[in-house]
């Protein structure tokens, strides 16, 4: 950690990091629909309007693609999936439901649902976004925790890429940021000297890329003073651009001593292991892993191993369309870039019936000059109620008043059917009727509502599905390597630890190589990659949107009701919370029931008092109305 390099090689890594952010940003400039991207964020954000012709000229903007946004990162992150672990090998079900339990709370904590409908919120102008699946030591009072960061598509520059559907078949990819110096100082002390902001105070500009930030420093005045918003306050704030770089790196140990990769030093200078510190034996892979460079232009920050265990880039694309299997379609097709030329008609219609409408207010006059001066034309106000007018009726016609315009009634139709197309091509009007699920009780109705569904919205969601199981891939081996037993059992209490916690190997969730002989001879970290290859991550198809678990509920309720299911999975499947007390706390209330009913066999003889049995379910009028009795 507290590597520092030699000048020399210190420029050959910074010159290799910069040669492929060049090659990597030629090749992403070169897909499609690259240069829409921008337009596409205005557009969103609400900077719709035209340059008018005219002052007097109406200039609003009916922001149809913000609504539409919103409306389908809400429905895409308001999503309850039907997920699991599972293993086959019996001896570890304890640690699949560990693991499980550890995914909820991780998800809900940390609020990863949000950190997802950001990504989605960047994939929709783009066509993909990034989820970074990173160890945050800021998090949890500074006990660290797994994290997720959305990431723009344009900050996330591939090396040689092999094909558009996933970063993993890169060489590499280099993540670019712009990181306030105060950040760097913290995070690289051994540094703190040498860490200069690029050229001073930067412009620090949220909505841009970091390359659009990079390139605001270098840009001329006058080629700023072309770009939308230039006379916008910025904030000046000491910031540098951080190359953070993921290699795959086959390099072998050449030397004939074993190698110590990744320790670092503490203030005594006493050697440090990590959980991702390992040895090299002569001839080995000295990155099997992979390779982590994080530099800036002038320095390097890191270079060392990944320190993740699973050994990929932690990085997941998110899509929101197929299209990427197409020829220069790194980013996929945007949802919102096709609906711009809808949002400027809209825009254009709009403008030309409230330029209509007040024309009609306020309509035009005509007048003889030689019977109204000009000076009492120009102050003429046609719109205000009761003005009087005087003029001389020998010398002209005097003032003639314009008549307002007609508008053609398909006017209005053409409107309605523009606004229609696109909420139909965005999905957002499957996304209405999602809304409205929760108050509809029949199970025809939700079906109905199913069926139809655009295949677009139904697609989407099984693409949230598929970054959702490569995600939990990732944070699998993150719950392997830093939740130790502590973390665990403050998070889920006495659940949370296993048998493995107390073997050879206290602690960690990994198994002791005496107890498992095919684990011998390896380290923790060997060994848990080799062993969270027991646990497969599944989604049940199609359960990320809302309505599909509305349907699935429905059908629990019914086997509860018939009696084919039991109560705990019935409670489980409704989402009820703290289930453990509960249970505990009916089985307290079924206790008394039962001494109530054998008390009450000694009264005297009468109606026959309720209670008497546990409930129980009974089907009556004829097998059409199950109900619950208790006698």
């Amino acid at each position: 950690m507290d590597f520092l390099p030699s000048s020399k090689y210190e420029r050959e890594v910074i010159d290799w990091v910069t040669t492929a952010v060049q090659e990597g940003q030629a090749f992403l400039k070169s897909q499609y629909g690259y240069d829409q991207i921008d337009k596409t964020i205005q557009y969103i954000q609400g900077d719709q309007r035209q340059r008018p012709k005219s002052d007097d000229l109406s200039n609003y903007a009916s922001n149809r693609l913000g609504k539409v946004t919103t409306d389908i990162v809400a429905a895409l992150t308001d999503i309850k999936p039907l997920f699991s672990f599972r293993t086959g090998n019996k001896s570890f079900e304890a640690q699949g439901k560990i693991l499980n339990d550890l995914t909820r709370a991780w998800w809900l904590n940390n609020f990863i649902d949000l950190k997802l409908g950001g990504g989605i919120q960047l994939a929709l102008p783009a066509g993909c976004a990034y989820l970074h699946l990173i160890w945050n030591q800021d998090l949890q009072g500074g006990h660290g925790d797994l994290d997720v960061v959305p990431l723009d598509a344009r900050d996330v520059i591939p090396i040689r890429p092999m094909n558009s559907i996933s970063v993993q078949d890169c060489a590499g990819v280099v993540i670019v940021s712009s990181q306030t110096t105060n950040y760097l100082e913290s995070k690289y002390p051994h540094l703190r000297g040498r860490i200069k902001a690029d050229g001073g105070p930067a412009s620090y500009t949220p909505r841009s890329t970091a390359f659009g930030r990079m390139m605001n420093r270098v840009m001329s005045p006058v080629h700023k003073s072309l770009q939308p918003n230039a006379g916008r306050q910025q904030a000046r704030i000491p910031m540098k651009i951080v190359y953070t770089c993921y290699i795959k790196d086959d390099s072998v140990h050449k030397g004939s001593e074993m190698l110590e990769v990744g320790y670092g030093r503490d203030r005594d200078g006493n050697k440090v292991a990590y959980s991702w510190s390992y040895d090299v034996v002569p001839g080995d892979l000295i990155y099997p892993r992979g390779r982590v460079i994080v530099c800036s232009d002038d320095m390097v920050f890191y270079d060392g191993p990944n320190i993740y265990w699973h050994g990929r880039f932690p990085l997941v694309k998110l899509y929101t369309d197929l299209s990427f299997v197409y020829q220069d379609s790194w980013f996929s097709k945007s949802v919102i870039a096709d609906l711009v030329s809808h949002q400027d008609l809209i825009n254009e219609m709009i403008n030309g019936i409230a330029d209509a409408v007040k024309q009609a207010l306020q309509p035009g006059a005509v007048a003889d000059s030689r019977a109204v001066p000009r000076a009492v034309l120009e102050k003429l106000n046609t719109r205000k109620p009761g003005f009087k007018l005087l003029h001389n009726p020998t010398t002209g016609p005097g003032v003639q008043w314009s008549e307002a315009r007609q508008l053609p009634a398909y006017l209005f139709d053409f409107l309605q059917f523009i606004i229609h197309e696109v909420e139909y091509l965005s999905g957002s009007q499957d996304l209405s009727n999602l809304a409205k699920v929760k108050q509809i009780p029949a199970v025809e109705s939700v079906e109905a509502i199913m069926q139809a569904m655009t295949p677009a919205t139904r697609m989407r969601g099984r693409l949230m599905e598929s970054a959702l199981r490569e995600l939990a891939e990732l944070a699998k081996f993150g719950f392997f390597q830093f939740y130790d037993a502590p973390r665990r059992i403050a998070m889920l209490g006495p659940d949370g630890i296993s048998m493995e916690d107390f073997d050879f190997d206290p602690g960690s969730l990994v198994p002791d190589p005496i107890n498992y002989p095919e684990y011998a001879g390896m380290p923790r970290n060997t060994r848990a990659i080799k062993h969270s290859h027991n646990f497969t991550f599944f989604v049940t198809p199609n359960s990320m949107l809302e309505v599909a678990l509305v349907t699935k509920k429905m059908l629990y309720l019914q086997l509860r009701r018939s009696g084919d299911l039991d109560w705990e999975t019935f409670m489980e499947a409704m989402e009820v919370p703290n289930l453990p007390e509960v249970m505990k706390r009916l089985g307290s209330e079924i206790d008394q029931k039962i001494a109530m009913a054998q008390a009450a066999q000694a009264a005297p003889q009468g109606r026959p008092p309720s209670a008497q049995t546990g409930p129980h379910m009974e089907v009556k009028d004829g097998g059409t109305r199950p109900t619950v009795a208790e006698s």
